[in-house]
């Protein structure tokens, strides 16, 4: 038996004791680009069609193999969230292929969150009604930044009026939650164009907004720049400017902060990702993709050539395996949890209040003004937050 047929078996054990499992997400991660991003580190491999098919085909028959020989049909799927690469790479009737797909396999809930990725380049009206039409709930567009030459430095195809163009089809048929993502800390970027973004932003009149900071992963073209010389590296200091600057800007505007890069009109939180900072249970389908089920950390291998291979042998393409002890569940389910502006309610770690030495972390991180505690909810403070990284890895 192979290493990832005996993680495979694993999974499938896990999965048929698991009866508590309230609900799931599931992540769809697509992995096509027609360009890959100077910033992206993510898995994706050029379009072409006859990938594309290939990676439908095993799809379908990755679905299968959770629904039924891992029995995950029996959780109702609250939220779906179609990542990448870039997802609308795909033709939309290819999206609701797989959409189709998940349907015939999974109890999707008639009021369920679904949402695609999209490149504002890649959309037409008649394709985000296809959309629409299929159930897509929720669109997220990728816009990095909504200045001309930030924008071509990202290495993004297209004209900036694309993202205009978008945003009035996405509204044309129908979209009511439309959420935009910029990032700041990029080459070039000043604190005016920082602003001139968020402007523009606003007027697009999106339901919610994720500001991201520039990370610069290894194996990117920024990375060898850096690496060359050819670019500067990030300027800490700018990047909290550039944060707090969303902050006030944004909240002033009426977009809540409720996570530390995410702002939302009120009602108009992104429940999915809300999944992943509250500890809930998701699943992941496709090259890459990653799981959080019943205790259990797993991915899939990042190759589409292997992923459609093991699928032809009806085996799950997973590669990886972690789980959970119950203290570190609820460790993680801390560290993510002080993600958000809300916090973590104190009965959510009650089980680690025999563990001494974490305990003196808490203690450690609120004298340092870090975390702190309000109403029965541990909660990073506006410094913490900025420092999330290393809350994290202190309280892990």
């Amino acid at each position: 038996m192979s290493d990832m047929e005996y993680v495979g078996n694993a999974v499938y054990q896990r999965l048929h004791v698991n009866d508590h499992i309230r609900d799931l997400g599931m992540y769809i991660h697509i992995p096509f680009c027609q360009k890959r991003c100077h910033f992206c580190a993510f898995y994706l491999t050029p379009h072409r069609e006859d990938r594309v098919q290939h990676f439908l085909s095993a799809f379908a028959q990755e679905a299968a193999l959770y629904a039924l020989d891992g029995t995950c049909h029996r959780f109702p799927v609250s939220t779906i969230y179609f990542g990448g690469g870039t997802p609308t790479a795909l033709e939309p009737v290819q999206l609701t292929t797989i959409l189709n797909r998940i349907h015939r396999y999974f109890i999707v809930d008639p009021a369920a969150e679904i949402t695609v990725e999209a490149d504002p380049a890649t959309v037409s009206r008649s394709g985000l009604q296809t959309l629409r039409d299929a159930g897509v709930t929720r669109l997220s567009f990728g816009v990095q930044s909504l200045d001309k030459s930030e924008w071509q430095r990202l290495g993004r195809l297209g004209e900036m009026q694309t993202i205009t163009r978008a945003m009035a089809y996405a509204n044309d048929v129908g979209f009511s939650n439309v959420s935009l993502d910029v990032m700041y800390g990029l080459p070039g970027q000043t604190l005016t164009s920082w602003q001139h973004s968020l402007e523009k932003i606003l007027e697009l009149v999106p339901t919610h907004v994720s500001c991201y900071a520039l990370t610069i992963e290894e194996g990117t073209k920024f990375s060898r720049d850096i690496t060359a010389g050819r670019m500067n590296g990030h300027d800490a200091d700018q990047e909290t400017v550039m944060h707090e600057q969303a902050i006030a800007y944004l909240e002033q505007a009426g977009y809540h902060q409720y996570e530390v890069s995410n702002f939302a009109q009120s009602g108009w939180e992104c429940q999915h990702n809300l999944r992943y900072w509250s500890g809930l249970d998701y699943l992941g389908l496709g090259p890459s993709a990653q799981s959080y089920v019943g205790g259990m950390r797993f991915g899939n291998i990042a190759d589409l050539a292997g992923y459609i291979q093991c699928l032809e042998r009806k085996q799950l393409p997973v590669d990886s395996l972690d789980t959970l002890s119950m203290a570190d569940r609820v460790k993680e389910r801390v560290i993510f949890g002080l993600r958000m502006n809300k916090g973590v309610p104190t009965q959510t770690f009650a089980a680690l209040n025999n563990d001494t030495a974490w305990q003196l972390t808490v203690d450690r991180l609120m004298e340092t003004g870090l975390l702190s505690l309000e109403r029965e909810h541990l909660k990073a403070t506006s410094l913490g937050r900025r420092y999330m990284d290393s809350v994290a890895c202190q309280l892990l």
